[in-house]
């Protein structure tokens, strides 16, 4: 598959940023994407990736919502996972880089901590509300639950998430890499 971002020349960014896209790129494409992008790429220049694995939660209902999410990106060709127990992205962000040539890699991990009584709880909570309305059409075309299923499972994420007892943290890495000089 040829992967294009026209309408961009050869070496035309000193960075190219690519941040959690991982749920929107179909896993075979991601190859031709950093070749692409390695293309733009001026020589010397920082090709950087980050990608999430989802939340872990002490809520059922977040725990069922990642579960039927894992396997439908499964299914659909999201999952850069042997399985449908996390994404995989993490795991591949560093090789990604090397794969296409990048020297100096590195990587960064950090982590969200969206529990109840933290800073980023509301925002967590409306992520996570928003998240599950638009990806309503995913779940019912992946064939992991039914309508009314899944109408339960956002109300009860809705109270869930939104309950003093709730904890969830979302894991994230970032690696970069230079594009070589060239000789």
């Amino acid at each position: 598959m040829r992967l294009t971002l026209s309408p961009f020349s050869d070496a035309s960014f000193d960075l190219v940023n690519a941040r959690q896209i991982e749920g929107v790129i179909p896993t075979a494409s991601w190859p031709a994407l950093l070749i692409e992008m390695a293309r733009i790429t001026r020589p010397g220049g920082i090709i950087r990736l980050t990608g999430n694995e989802w939340n872990i939660t002490n809520s059922l209902a977040c725990e069922t919502f990642m579960e039927q999410y894992l396997q439908g990106r499964q299914k659909f060709g999201l999952s850069h996972a042997p399985d449908s127990r996390s994404f995989g992205i993490i795991m591949m962000v560093s090789q990604y880089l090397r794969d296409v040539g990048c020297v100096n890699v590195q990587e960064r991990t950090s982590f969200l901590d969206f529990s109840a009584g933290a800073p980023q709880h509301q925002d967590g909570y409306k992520m996570i509300m928003i998240g599950s309305e638009l990806a309503e059409p995913f779940f019912l075309a992946a064939g992991t639950t039914t309508q009314a299923a899944y109408n339960d499972l956002k109300r009860r994420l809705s109270l869930e998430v939104a309950d003093d007892s709730f904890r969830g943290i979302i894991y994230t890495v970032t690696a970069w890499g230079h594009k070589p000089e060239e000789p």
